[in-house]
Parts: structure tokens; sequence; C-alpha cells
């Protein structure tokens, strides 16, 4: 980044890569983010997994918010994007 902006607003920043390229830039997400607010819109699964804090939004409404290893056990939105199984088949596992 040219600036170090203390709020970084990202939509849809791996829209249009090869995977190659969205695999470098998600590597990279953790460090372009340190030290700052970044507010993320993005479909991407893997994008969304390098997040501390989602909010998952469905008819313009907040439906789920929390880190993505508790929405990913959670079954609801956010787990189906990721393709986690859901809760039920995980503590069946248990």
């Amino acid at each position: 980044l040219v600036v170090q902006p203390r709020v970084l607003l990202l939509d849809e920043v791996s829209s249009g890569l090869d995977f190659e390229t969205e695999r470098a830039l998600v590597a990279r997400l953790p460090s372009i983010a340190e030290g700052r607010t970044v507010l993320m819109v993005t479909h991407r699964a893997e994008c969304l997994r390098v997040a501390t804090r989602i909010l998952v939004l469905a008819a313009g409404r907040v439906v789920e918010d929390g880190s993505p290893s508790s929405l990913a056990v959670r079954g609801g939105y956010f787990a189906r994007l990721v393709g986690e199984p859901p809760k039920e088949v995980i503590r069946a596992a248990e």
C-alpha cells in the first residue's frame, strides 16, 4: 500500500483473480491488515477464513456474527459457504 490507512475497505478484493493470485493475496491479508481495521466484502470462503470477526448478511440483515471457527460449527450460512459439515455431524463424530 502506498498510504497506510487506519481503515481499509476491501470490496470483492479477489474478484477476477486466478487461483494462484488469489492464494498469494489471501496469504498476505494478515500482514496487510496488521495495525488497521479492515472491512472486507466477499463471497469467497478463502478470504473469509483470515477474518477475526464475520458478519453474515441476508436480505439486508445480520443473520450471523462471530469468528470463522465459531460460525463454521453452527451449521448456518457461513458453514454452508465454506463447506463445513452441519453441527449434528460434528457432534455424532465426537
